[in-house]
């Protein structure tokens, strides 16, 4: 799945440029801190690229499953790696997902203000179960 959809990225990029590509970052919730970005946390977790009628949020909900599973191979902070439970599924702490224009992490790492993060509504049901596989990709980044 992951290489599937790491060609589907390269070739939507290659059709639509920078325009169709949107950077995905994760936040850990913080129980003590607001709705805001202040003083928080992102990591970059990869990349999608999607065709001009998929929003975002219906991109990253439709590649969900993959994203969730290359933050956890990442070894981010954002999980808890002491427990010793094998399961099946992966158990995530409450967290934010971000994601800004396409190919600025480099101005985002830099705190550069004209970076816009967009957050994520919690909620997943942005109608991306309707969302063709070959309209989006994923490109995970270390």
């Amino acid at each position: 799945n992951m290489k599937r959809q790491a060609n589907t990225f390269d070739a939507l990029v290659h059709v639509g440029g920078d325009d169709v590509v949107n950077d995905v970052y994760l936040q850990k919730t913080n129980s003590n801190s607001g709705e805001g970005l202040d003083g928080m946390e992102l990591w970059l977790v990869g990349k999608i690229a999607r065709i001009s009628d998929v929003s975002p949020e219906q991109a990253i909900e439709r590649q969900w499953p993959l994203i969730e599973r290359h933050a956890w191979t990442l070894r981010l902070p954002l999980f808890d790696f002491s427990s010793t439970t094998t399961t099946t599924s992966l158990s995530l702490p409450s967290m934010t997902v971000w994601y800004a224009p396409g190919n600025t992490e480099y101005e985002a790492a830099s705190n550069d203000p004209s970076v816009i993060f967009t957050k994520v509504k919690p909620e997943l049901c942005n109608g991306a179960s309707s969302v063709k596989n070959s309209f989006v990709g994923f490109v995970g980044k270390a």
